[in-house]
């Protein structure tokens, strides 16, 4: 009888306490509340929120922006990126963060699309507190057209793994 009780004891009162332990990492994507550019062509830079592959942001040309506001400041790690037709060319930008929109700092220089990914992939920054994050376009492989599909920003992960959001 007295077993019974203990393990009736364990089952109810202490296994139920004991946190659980996940070994999968979760991301920690953080909530964009505008996304603005330096032009489009149509294709408008809200369409980088919808985590929808076929809708884009584009604009032509050298040092094309576009700017996220997380509304506050926020600890931002790494971005997560899908770049329009990304299995066929490679896009080359730089990254910069802002507390106030005015003073810029670059936290990933000289960045290059993951070769043949047409999906969302991690793009690594320094480490950074800031409210605005800038994607500064330079063209891609083949032109100097700029064309986001999806943008996703996030906090860095306790063990600093690169873990993204799916779509």
């Amino acid at each position: 009888g007295s077993v019974f009780l203990y393990i009736m004891f364990v089952l109810i009162l202490v296994i139920p306490g004991l946190p659980a332990y996940s070994a999968e990492v979760q991301p920690i994507k953080l909530p964009i509340v505008e996304v603005t550019a330096s032009g489009n062509d149509g294709n408008f830079p809200e369409n980088t929120l919808d985590d929808d592959l076929g809708t884009r942001w584009s604009s032509q040309g050298l040092e094309e922006w576009i700017l996220y506001d997380l509304g506050s400041t926020q600890e931002i790690g790494y971005l997560g990126l899908a770049f329009h037709n990304g299995n066929q060319r490679q896009s080359y930008f730089d990254v910069q963060v802002s507390n106030n929109g005015t003073v810029w700092e670059t936290v990933l220089q000289n960045g290059v699309s993951k070769e043949g990914e047409l999906g969302l992939a991690a793009y690594d920054v320094e480490d950074s507190f800031a409210r605005y994050v800038k994607i500064l376009c330079k063209g891609n492989s083949v032109n100097l057209w700029n064309s986001i599909t999806v943008t996703h920003i996030y906090s860095p992960t306790a063990d600093g793994q690169l873990v993204l959001a799916e779509l």
